[in-house]
C-alpha cells in the first residue's frame, strides 16, 4: 500500500493540509461510514512517512471490517472514495494559487445561473484590473481573450450589433497569445534541433512569415518585440558586439513583460546568445555576459518550479570566474546550494569550489577537493578532469600526474556512451591543446608556434575552457 496512488499523493500534504483534507472528508458522504473515520485516523497518525509495516493493506482492511468476509473489496471501495475526495481537495487548494482560473469558474457559475447583471459587472471589473497589470506574458493575453469571449458570446450581451468590432478585439488578444507562444516554442525547437536529429515543423505556419509581419508592424507588446528580436539573433547569427550591448539593455527593460515561467526561458535564451558569441572567440564580451548572469540571479530567474539544475549552477560559477568575479562566485555557491537537490549537491559543490580555487591559483586545493569528490554526472566528470589537468599544468613537479590524467581522460571519452559527439570532441580538443601548451612551456623561440596554436584554438568549433587556453597561451609569450 506504500506505493499506492493515494499514499503517494498524501505524502506531499503538509500537516495543516492533512487536517484540512480531514474536514473535506467530514463534509462528504464518506463520513457516514464509521470505517472511513477510522481509516482517516490511521492515515493521519502515520502521515507523512507512512511506514510500510504501519499501513499494511491486509491488516488495515481486517481492522476496519473484522466481521465481513469481503473486507478487502470493501476496503478497496473506501480507498477509491478517499481518492475521489483527495482529487477534489487538491483541485480546491490549487484555486488558491490559480486566482484567474477561480475568476473564470465564478463567471461560468454566474452564466449558468443566469445572474447576468453581476456577470457583466464582474467581466468589466476583471478587464480593467488585468489591463493595468504590468507582468504580462502569454497567459495574460490568453486570459484577456477568454474574458472578451465570455462577454461577447453571452446570449444577453447588448452590443452584438458591433459584431465586427467584437471579432477584431477578440482576434487582437488571441494573436498576442498565439504569437508569443509561437516564438517561445520556435526558439526552443531551433535550439533543440542543434543537438538532435534535424526535424521539420511540417504542417505548421512558418515562423518566418510571422516574423516578417511583426517586423513591418510597430507591435504594441514590448514582450512580443523583444522575443522576436531574440529569435532573429539566434537564427540569423547577427549577434555582433553592438547588437549584444543593445539587446542586453532591452533585456533588462523588457523582462517585466513576461510571466515567471517565460522569464526563466527568456533568461536561458539570453545566456545562449552570449555563449555562442563567447565560444566563437569573442572573449571581450565576458564582463557584459557576467552582468547579464548577475541580473538573472538577482531577479531569481535561475530557478523554475523544480530544483536548480546542477549544470546551470556550474555554468554560472564558470562565467563569474572567467570574468574575474571570484568572490561573487564564492558567495553564489554558498547562497544557492540550498536550491540544489541532495544528489546534485554531492556532484556539483566540489566542482564549483574547485573552479573558485583554480581562479584563486590555489592549485593544490583544486586537486585536494576533486580527488575525494564522488561525481556521478558525466558532464561534471569531464569538468572535474579538465580542472585537475589545469591545476597540474600550473604546478611544478606534477608532470607525471598531468600525463596520467590526460591519458585516463582520453580513455573515459572512448568508453563513455552518454556524452554527445560534440561534447567528446570539445574534451578531446582541450586535451590536445593543453598538451601542446605544456610542450611549449620548455621550448625556446616559440613565438611562431604560439601564433599558430592561438589560431587553431580560436578556429576550433568544439572546445571547452577556451579562456583558460588562450590566457595560458598568451602567458607563454613572456
Amino acid at each position: 500500500m506504500k506505493n499506492s496512488k493515494l499514499i503517494v499523493f498524501l505524502e506531499t500534504l503538509s500537516a495543516a493540509e492533512m487536517r484540512e483534507w480531514g474536514r473535506f472528508i467530514e463534509a462528504s458522504s464518506a463520513k457516514k461510514s464509521p470505517a472511513s473515520t477510522q481509516f482517516f485516523e490511521i492515515l493521519y497518525q502515520y502521515h507523512p512517512t507512512f511506514e510500510e509495516a504501519r499501513i499494511d493493506k491486509e491488516k488495515i482492511a481486517l481492522k476496519l471490517y473484522p466481521k465481513d468476509k469481503n473486507y478487502i473489496k470493501k476496503f478497496d471501495n473506501l480507498i477509491y472514495k478517499f481518492w475521489g475526495i483527495l482529487e477534489d481537495f487538491l483541485a480546491f487548494k490549487e484555486l488558491e494559487y490559480q486566482k484567474r482560473d477561480k475568476e473564470f469558474l465564478l463567471l461560468e457559475a454566474m452564466k449558468r445561473r443566469r445572474i447576468d447583471k453581476f456577470f457583466f459587472k464582474k467581466v468589466d471589473d476583471l478587464e480593467k484590473e488585468w489591463a493595468d497589470e504590468k507582468g504580462i506574458g502569454a497567459k495574460h493575453f490568453h486570459d484577456l481573450y477568454l474574458l472578451k469571449k465570455y462577454r461577447t458570446q453571452h446570449s444577453n450581451y447588448k452590443e452584438k450589433v458591433n459584431k465586427a468590432n467584437n471579432i477584431i478585439d477578440l482576434l487582437k488578444e488571441f494573436e498576442n497569445y498565439y504569437l508569443l507562444v509561437k516564438y517561445h516554442n520556435e526558439i526552443a525547437f531551433s535550439i533543440s534541433n542543434n543537438f538532435i536529429k534535424k526535424k521539420e515543423l511540417d504542417g505548421l505556419i512558418p515562423i518566418d512569415v510571422i516574423h516578417k509581419f511583426i517586423g513591418k508592424k510597430a507591435y504594441h507588446s514590448k514582450g512580443m518585440t523583444f522575443i522576436s528580436r531574440l529569435y532573429e539573433i539566434l537564427n540569423n547569427d547577427s549577434n555582433s558586439q553592438d547588437t549584444l550591448t543593445n539587446v542586453k539593455a532591452d533585456f533588462f527593460e523588457s523582462i517585466v513583460y513576461y510571466s515567471d515561467d517565460e522569464k526563466f526561458d527568456i533568461s536561458n535564451y539570453m545566456k545562449l546568445i552570449y555563449i555562442i558569441e563567447y565560444n566563437s572567440g569573442n572573449l571581450e564580451i565576458i564582463h557584459d555576459f557576467f552582468s547579464v548572469i548577475k541580473f538573472i540571479v538577482e531577479e531569481k530567474m535561475i530557478i523554475s518550479e523544480e530544483d536548480l539544475d546542477l549544470h546551470k549552477f556550474q555554468s554560472i560559477v564558470n562565467i563569474a570566474c572567467a570574468a574575474q568575479e571570484v568572490e561573487w562566485a564564492d558567495n553564489f555557491i554558498e547562497e544557492h546550494k540550498i536550491y540544489l537537490s541532495k544528489e546534485s549537491r554531492e556532484n556539483i559543490i566540489p566542482i564549483a569550489k574547485a573552479s573558485v580555487y583554480l581562479k584563486k591559483q590555489a592549485y593544490e586545493k583544486v586537486l585536494e577537493v576533486l580527488s575525494v569528490a564522488k561525481i556521478g554526472d558525466d558532464i561534471m566528470n569531464y569538468w572535474s578532469r579538465c580542472m585537475q589537468i589545469m591545476a597540474c599544468y600550473e604546478l611544478e613537479g606534477y608532470e607525471e600526474l598531468y600525463f596520467s590524467l590526460t591519458k585516463s581522460f582520453s580513455l573515459f571519452l572512448i568508453r563513455n556512451k552518454n556524452l554527445s559527439k560534440e561534447q567528446k570532441n570539445a574534451c578531446k580538443n582541450f586535451i590536445s591543446f593543453s598538451k601542446k601548451l605544456n610542450h611549449l612551456k620548455s621550448k625556446k623561440n616559440k613565438k611562431e608556434d604560439i601564433d599558430k596554436l592561438k589560431k587553431a584554438i580560436i578556429d576550433c568549433e568544439d572546445i571547452i575552457y577556451l579562456s583558460w587556453l588562450t590566457e595560458k597561451l598568451e602567458n607563454l609569450r613572456f
